[in-house]
């Protein structure tokens, strides 16, 4: 953790109110993981954090936070001060089943796209009315200066403090018809989405608007009008290039959740991609790591895998470079800037690269097709110096994410004037 400078240190006892839908959690899985970070940026920057969880009524995530996440959270956290909780499964389903009929309603209404997209949630879905009151008796109790709220279907929460309490939204992603972007599949595997109205309207609830990156803060900006300011806030790493195992020069990796686009995009790059390399260079090996192996039932030949990992330094270690094949989703692709960190260098898809375009050619290499990918592959297969040397930016690049997020975040958390 940095040194606290004297700001840090005169503003120790301030309390700020961080109120989530999710934890922190497993290495792989991109959104935990950046709240992991970002709680540990609060705390250098002198914060005493309160934590709070807002339950989702999903049924798929009904069961409350794992033992698992609550502990990894608690570490990050000065204080957990209290769980928004629906207070029955079955209202939670009322809830939920009242929100899709008024959405059928509305959708009637709507014109082009948002007529026919997937996924559709009215913004408030997820909220519980009465969590207004148990957060205005949090505010009472501890009097918060700042409160961070996590994606706008809990912006409601912003109800429920003074207009002197700075409200900072972490929007995480852009979610309108959302589930446009992150998926071509007609299956219903797709999550929540909003249309743009009411994606707005979460907006202008908030004094100011977090972006995890550039193209997605451009649209908020679009979307307020300009009314409100808007940060782009990427996800913070901890920089610890490793060094290069020379036994592994032929080694080249993916590490990911088991997501839908995750999985599409491994089977597309073992399709598609993994067939050129091998063709042109035989010894090469493919490691799989996370959630996403169990995605291909038994790996093609030369692919190795790990499953699931402890710590994402046991994947980086044992590969020259890394992979980003996927081809959907929505906002930083967290494990780009990961292996980044780790001082490996990057093949991506176009939306593997995604807010990163500034920093082609310095640990980032694009490719759009298949036949580029297995270029781009090659050329750090056969030469294991040049991919080292780009690892070595890569490293560089993830810095300097680094300190433009940790400005932009210093400013979004500053009082006005």
């Amino acid at each position: 953790m940095r040194n606290q400078n004297h700001e840090s240190k005169q503003r120790k006892s301030e309390r700020i109110l961080f109120i989530s839908p999710i934890g922190c959690g497993p290495p792989h899985s991109g959104n935990r993981a950046r709240m992991r970070t970002l709680l540990q940026e609060l705390r250098s920057l002198g914060y005493e954090i309160h934590f709070a969880w807002a339950q989702i009524p999903d049924h798929e995530a009904w069961a409350r936070l794992s033992h698992e996440a609550r502990q990894e959270t608690s570490q990050y956290v000065d204080q957990w001060v209290y769980d928004f909780l629906w207070p029955s499964q079955q209202d939670a389903r009322f809830a939920m089943l009242a929100g899709r009929i008024r959405h059928q309603i509305v959708r009637r209404t709507r014109r082009g796209k948002e007529r026919t997209s997937k996924g559709i949630h009215r913004l408030d879905q997820w909220f519980h009315p009465g969590w207004i009151r148990e957060a205005q008796e949090l505010q009472r109790r501890y009097r918060y200066s700042k409160v961070i709220v996590a994606y706008v279907f809990c912006s409601s929460f912003f109800k429920a403090f003074p207009a002197s309490t700075l409200k900072v939204l972490d929007c995480h992603d852009a979610f309108t018809c959302r589930n446009d972007v992150v998926s071509n599949s007609e299956e219903n595997n797709w999550w929540y989405a909003l249309y743009r109205a009411d994606e707005q309207r979460a907006l202008m609830r908030a004094d100011r608007i977090l972006g995890i990156q550039e193209h997605e803060s451009e649209f908020f900006r679009t979307l307020t009008n300009g009314k409100r300011p808007v940060f782009s806030v990427g996800h913070f790493t901890e920089v610890k290039p490793l060094e290069f195992d020379m036994k592994s020069c032929h080694v080249f990796g993916f590490i990911g959740s088991r997501s839908p686009w995750n999985a599409d995009g491994l089977h597309w790059f073992l399709d598609e991609v993994w067939p050129l390399v091998k063709e042109s260079h035989s010894s090469s090996s493919l490691l799989i790591a996370g959630g996403v192996r169990d995605s291909i039932g038994n790996p093609p030949f030369d692919c190795l895998t790990l499953g699931e990992v402890d710590t994402v330094t046991d994947f980086y270690s044992r590969i020259l470079f890394a992979i980003n094949p996927v081809h959907f989703g929505t906002g930083m692709k967290i494990k780009t800037v990961e292996s980044l960190a780790h001082g490996r260098a990057v093949v991506a898809t176009p939306s593997g690269f995604s807010g990163l375009e500034a920093y082609e050619a310095r640990g980032l290499e694009l490719a759009t097709t298949a036949k580029e990918f297995a270029a781009a592959i090659l050329i750090m297969l056969r030469d294991p110096e040049l991919a080292m040397k780009r690892g070595r930016m890569a490293a560089e690049t993830a810095s300097d994410l680094n300190d433009r997020s940790r400005e932009m975040l210093a400013r979004a958390l500053s009082m006005p004037d």
